[in-house]
């Protein structure tokens, strides 16, 4: 829906835009039938557009290594069910990604981090001194850390 024509009258695509995300500056009249045009088409605007726009991706990113057989732990993939699961009734996905080894988990975390692919991360099996936590905390990007080390440390964790 590039234009559309209602009573005569071409709407822009910033007034059709803004009549399907429902701004009160358009009448409703004029939202009505804009809707109805869309669903007529079958018109569903472009989700990636949309994140852009927001500059969010609605994705938490779990990086993870597959020496580390975390795929091998049902309860684990209980969690990741769980956590995945509670993220689609907020309108999130999750994206997980598997390093072929642990060395290599980092590099998996600067590609989610660094090509915006993900809102916040999800980290597993935290070690003292965390190369992952200290690159997260120099990014200020958001995570959460499932499982805990013995000593106390002022991130978020879950266990």
């Amino acid at each position: 829906l590039y234009y559309l024509k209602v009573n005569k009258k071409i709407l822009s695509p910033t007034t059709i835009s803004r009549a399907l995300a429902g701004y009160s500056d358009v009448s409703s009249k004029t939202r009505c039938r804009v809707q109805d045009a869309a669903k007529k088409h079958n018109y569903h605007p472009n989700p990636v557009a949309q994140r852009l726009q927001k500059g969010k991706t609605e994705t938490i990113g779990v990086a993870l290594s597959a020496s580390q057989n975390y795929f091998k732990d049902t309860f684990f993939l209980d969690l990741l069910a769980g956590i995945s699961v509670s993220l689609s009734k907020v309108g999130y996905d999750l994206n997980i990604s598997v390093a072929p080894n642990s060395e290599h988990e980092i590099d998996s975390l600067r590609r989610m981090v660094q090509g915006k692919r993900v809102d916040g991360i999800i980290l597993t099996l935290t070690k003292a001194v965390d190369e992952r936590i200290s690159y997260l905390l120099d990014q200020n990007f958001p995570f959460v850390l499932y499982g805990r080390t013995e000593e106390p440390r002022p991130h978020a964790f879950l266990d």
